[in-house]
């Protein structure tokens, strides 16, 4: 009888594999009903019902099977293959358990356990199942490919990248692969190579707003941020409500230097998820960064109010804190979180700098020696290095802050290419000759609002914007990001093929005329009562040839000082990625060079005024020094100046705090300490035939 049973359920099995469905279940349905004791009725109809789609009938007749049998491996996984459909993962995941614990040679029930422990993210059990399996003889490219998942997934990524790039040999195409090959690549930093396989997924699926996404923020670690930028831009237009590709493109944004595309970014990532915490406190930092300190104190203490202990949020309070004279509150928020032996670079950074303005450097030398004694990112690395690198030098330790900074630089992700650099130099020299090419001005714009203040970082460009910015007539506006756009879009705005600085040459008047009214109606909006002002953005010594044709009218101020001190400055700050230069002695000398090389032959072909400014004659001679600085901008002296330090506008740059201080030398003659360790940059300049030491304009 039971035999014959058999038969009836394998010819109905074969009716239903021949296409009869409806037939087939008919008949396993009387066959349940004559035979209801026999387990294996209920377990074919019910694989019946799963194939219809029914799946809580499936369930009920699979459960009666088990029940009936509950020792047959093949019971357990067919029901769990019907939970899962209904989205009983857990049920399930304990159905395939069952059916593998019955019979661990069930290679479909193995696979069905790791499939679903890996989709629930349990790659502690999915990753024996894969093993079995392999261990059984299967040797699939997509098991390869699922054993490399579930060792990503145990965040084992170095085990991970072996047994992705062996799917890969196995299948080069292997989209999933090249997709998960990317995620553990950047988990180790190795962020060109990452980008190198989501590259590869992106064009596999062009319209996955996800890869897109994964890919820019690849580029972004990676330093390729113009490259990040269009991929981000590609991943929202796909998708718009993509709110971390938002966010990662506020971090290129504000990479690339922009100040107000990556705030509107960042609050589009948040209207997205306004519950997003982390976007919260991203902001609040970005704030700090363009210096609107009320705004990211705001932003922090909003956090705080869901997450008192929220150690990002409390970093960027105790930062904004101290940033607006309060340094005893700020430290007071910080140490009781040190102290705890929290784990967080950003909250040790603001410490450290807290201890160094407070005297203290010694408490939080050991904080972070201890915390870059652990495996962290290379950026993060870099930032503790040049903190710790301030702390050695503010306690006289030279060698020991020297060799921090240099730690720092190296862990810093550079891109400069100084070659290339030199020839952008020739360029704009062959271009704006003042004979091949006429520099003069081509607008018609008779304003006389703008300033802007140039020359290399960190050479009192920020002093002398807030001399300015304290007279009643000058609005202070930052590093303003115009010039530059201008330059990178003026192909695209003539409607050229050809490359900046080379198009200027087809430039008309007309056009000229209207990007200079757009430049000057953007400086009115931040003017108010304001006749002048600034654009401090020191590296548009590099625009000032387009200056020369849109701004008929403006003033140029050169900052300059002693190279020496500019040089240790700039290898002694965290810049951003536009100042990748400054990470090596060579390019900055390098990129010094041409530097001077470009000034003076601005000196010698353009019509706008320039007045150079000497940072040591400043510090020495303030009151006659400020007074030229004014009176060249075309403004009567006013007594408030003497006073910028009492100015509370708005610093957006790293000179903030000393700024807010009155006149001091300290900073004047810096370098000494270091001059050995300064050869490379020293080195550079004297091949180029360019002193070291300060040249003096007026000091008397």
């Amino acid at each position: 009888m039971l035999e014959e049973i058999h038969d009836q359920l394998t010819r109905i099995l074969e009716t239903h594999r021949t296409g009869d469905q409806d037939t087939a279940r008919m008949e396993a349905a009387e066959l349940v009903s004559s035979a209801p004791e026999v387990p294996d009725t209920h377990f074919v109809m019910g694989l019946l019902m799963q194939d219809h789609g029914d799946h809580g009938r499936a369930v009920q007749l699979l459960g009666r099977s088990i029940r009936l049998e509950p020792e047959r491996s093949d019971f357990h996984d067919a029901l769990g293959v019907s939970q899962v459909s209904l989205g009983k993962h857990r049920e399930g995941l304990r159905s395939f358990a069952e059916a593998v614990r019955l019979a661990p040679d069930n290679r479909l029930a193995v696979m069905h356990l790791g499939l679903l422990a890996l989709r629930m993210g349990l790659p502690e059990r999915a990753l024996p199942c894969f093993e079995s399996l392999m261990y059984m003889g299967e040797t699939s490219v997509e098991l390869v490919c699922l054993r490399g998942q579930a060792l990503y997934q145990q965040e084992r990524y170095l085990e991970a990248i072996e047994w992705l790039h062996k799917c890969l040999d196995m299948n080069p195409n292997h989209a999933d692969a090249h997709r998960y090959l990317g995620r553990s690549l950047m988990k180790v930093e190795r962020f060109s190579e990452a980008a190198s396989c989501l590259s590869t997924v992106a064009e596999v699926e062009p319209r996955n707003s996800r890869v897109r996404t994964l890919l820019g923020e690849s580029l972004l670690r990676a330093g390729d941020l113009e490259r990040a930028e269009t991929v981000l831009q590609d991943a929202i237009d796909l998708d718009h409500s993509q709110h971390e590709a938002h966010a990662h493109l506020a971090s290129v944004q504000s990479a690339l230097g922009l100040t107000e595309a990556p705030l509107r970014s960042y609050l589009t990532a948040l209207r997205l998820r306004p519950n997003e915490l982390t976007y919260r406190s991203q902001l609040g930092f970005l704030l700090i960064q363009q210096g609107y300190l009320p705004k990211a104190e705001h932003c922090f203490r909003l956090v705080l109010r869901q997450e008192p202990y929220n150690v990002d949020a409390i970093a960027g309070l105790a930062t904004v804190l101290a940033k607006m004279g309060d340094p005893e509150g700020a430290i007071a928020l910080a140490e009781p979180m040190i102290k705890t032996g929290v784990d967080h670079p950003d909250l040790a950074h603001v410490y450290a700098s807290l201890c160094r303005k407070l005297g203290r450097s010694n408490d939080a030398i050991p904080v972070l020696q201890r915390l870059l004694s652990r495996s962290r990112p290379l950026q993060t690395r870099a930032q503790l290095h040049h903190a710790l690198g301030e702390l050695y030098e503010s306690v006289g330790q030279h060698d020991a802050a020297f060799f921090a900074h240099e730690q720092a630089n190296s862990a810093r992700s550079s891109t400069f290419d100084p070659d290339e650099f030199e020839r952008h130099v020739t360029d704009l020299i062959e271009v704006f000759d003042g004979v091949r090419f006429p520099i003069q001005p081509l607008a018609d714009n008779p304003t006389r609002i703008p300033v802007l203040i140039v020359g290399m970082p960190r050479t009192g460009t920020t002093l002398v914007e807030q001399v300015l910015a304290t007279h009643p007539k000058v609005m202070g506006a930052g590093e303003l990001e115009e010039l530059q756009m201008l330059a990178r879009a003026l192909p695209e705005i003539i409607g050229t093929e050809t490359p900046y600085p080379q198009c200027v040459e087809q430039l008309s008047g007309e056009v000229a005329t209207h990007l200079s009214h757009w430049y000057t109606e953007r400086m009115l909006t931040k003017a108010g009562d304001a006749t002048r002002v600034t654009d401090k953005m020191p590296l548009n010594f590099l625009h000032l040839g387009l200056a020369n044709l849109l701004l008929p009218n403006t003033r140029v101020i050169h900052c300059r000082r002693s190279p020496m001190d500019t040089a240790l400055s700039c290898y002694f700050m965290h810049f951003k990625d536009t100042h990748a230069f400054s990470t090596d002695l060579e390019w900055l000398g390098k990129f010094y060079v041409q530097y001077e090389r470009l000034m003076q032959h601005w000196a010698s072909v353009l019509e706008l005024p320039i007045l150079d400014v000497q940072y040591e004659e400043m510090v020495h001679y303030p009151d006659e020094t400020m007074r030229r600085i004014v009176d060249f901008v075309g403004l009567p002296w006013h007594e408030s100046c003497t006073r910028f330090y009492a100015n509370d506008r708005e610093v957006k740059t790293a000179s903030a705090d000393q700024v807010r201080k009155p006149i001091y030398t300290t900073s004047i003659g810096r370098h000494v300490p270091h001059i050995d360790s300064l050869r490379e940059f020293s080195r550079e300049l004297d091949a180029a035939g360019i002193p070291t030491t300060v040249q003096p304009l007026h000091l008397h």
